[in-house]
């Protein structure tokens, strides 16, 4: 199943029983902001998709499809 970048992070964080709101926070901005980067209004930078890939502990497939994600927004 192809998903978005929204549901691609939302289902990530729920899986690791963290709140969007919990994982912006360990990444350094706003609630907000981290709905911006969901939804493709803000592009996510390398070194915020470092940073949103370690908060979510993403193993090595996860890491490919969430720069999958990225580049398709």
């Amino acid at each position: 199943m192809q998903q978005n970048l929204y549901a691609f992070i939302n289902s990530r964080a729920r899986a690791r029983r963290m709140k969007v709101d919990d994982l912006a926070r360990a990444c350094g901005f706003s609630r907000s902001t981290m709905y911006r980067y969901m939804n493709g209004v803000l592009e996510i930078p390398p070194d915020l998709a470092l940073r949103l890939g370690e908060a979510l502990q993403l193993d090595e497939e996860e890491k490919q499809e969430f720069k999958r994600l990225i580049h398709l927004v």
